[in-house]
C-alpha cells in the first residue's frame, strides 16, 4: 500500500470517525483515543488486506528504545519461531503519536495552557528523531486538547517548529488536531500539512 493512501485513509479517520467517536463519548482519555484509532485502522483496512499484504498495525511499540503509540508495519511473509517482535518487522510504514490533554478546568491560565503545548511539541520532535532514522516513514502527531479555541485552525504546533525540520522529514510529517470550538462549543478535527 503507498504511503499516500495510507496517509489519505488516516486523515479521513481524524476527521469523521474520531469526531464521531468524541461527539458520541467514546474517547475521554489517550488509551481510548488510541483503541478507537486502532479499530478504525483495522476495520477499513480489513483483516483480509493486512495478511495479504503483510501489514500489521501494533500499539505500543518500541522504536529506538522509545516507545510509539501506534505503528503500521509491513512484516515478513514467514515468521523463524526464533524471531523476537521486532526481527519480524521488514518496514516501518507509519509512525503515530497521540495525546490527549483534558480541559482542566474553564478559567486556565496561561502558564498551564504553555506546558500543554510543551507536550505537544515533544511529541513533534520525538516523531522528527524518528523521521532521521526512518527515511520513508510517514510521521503523524494527532492531539486531542480540551481547550476552546476562537479559530478553526485549531493547534497547528507543526507550523511553529517547521522552520527546524529538514524538508524531507517535513515532507512525510502530518498533525490531527481536535479542539473545542468556541463560538459553538463544537468538537472540530484538522488536518495540518506544511507544505
Amino acid at each position: 500500500m503507498e504511503i499516500s493512501k495510507l496517509t489519505k485513509l488516516i486523515e479521513e479517520i481524524w476527521k469523521n470517525e474520531i469526531k464521531l467517536d468524541y461527539d458520541s463519548n467514546f474517547i475521554f482519555n489517550e488509551d481510548t483515543l488510541k483503541i478507537r484509532f486502532c479499530h478504525h485502522l483495522m476495520q477499513k483496512l480489513t483483516d483480509k488486506f493486512l495478511v495479504e499484504n503483510s501489514i500489521r498495525i501494533i500499539p505500543e511499540i518500541k522504536v529506538n528504545k522509545k516507545r510509539v503509540d501506534i505503528a503500521i508495519v509491513r512484516v515478513k511473509k514467514e515468521r523463524e519461531v526464533f524471531f523476537r517482535h521486532s526481527e519480524f518487522i521488514e518496514e516501518i510504514l507509519v509512525l503515530i503519536e497521540l495525546k490527549y490533554i483534558p480541559l482542566k478546568h474553564y478559567n486556565l491560565n496561561q502558564m498551564m495552557l504553555k506546558n500543554d503545548f510543551i507536550t505537544f511539541l515533544n511529541d513533534l520532535i520525538k516523531l522528527q528523531g524518528y523521521g532521521k532514522i526512518n527515511s520513508k516513514t510517514l510521521l503523524v502527531g494527532a492531539f486531542i486538547h480540551e481547550y476552546f479555541y476562537n479559530n478553526k485552525s485549531g493547534l497547528n504546533n507543526l507550523r511553529s517548529i517547521s522552520d527546524t525540520i529538514e524538508k524531507e522529514i517535513l515532507d512525510r510529517f502530518i498533525e490531527l488536531n481536535g479542539v473545542n470550538y468556541d463560538n459553538t462549543g463544537e468538537f472540530i478535527t484538522t488536518v495540518y500539512k506544511v507544505i
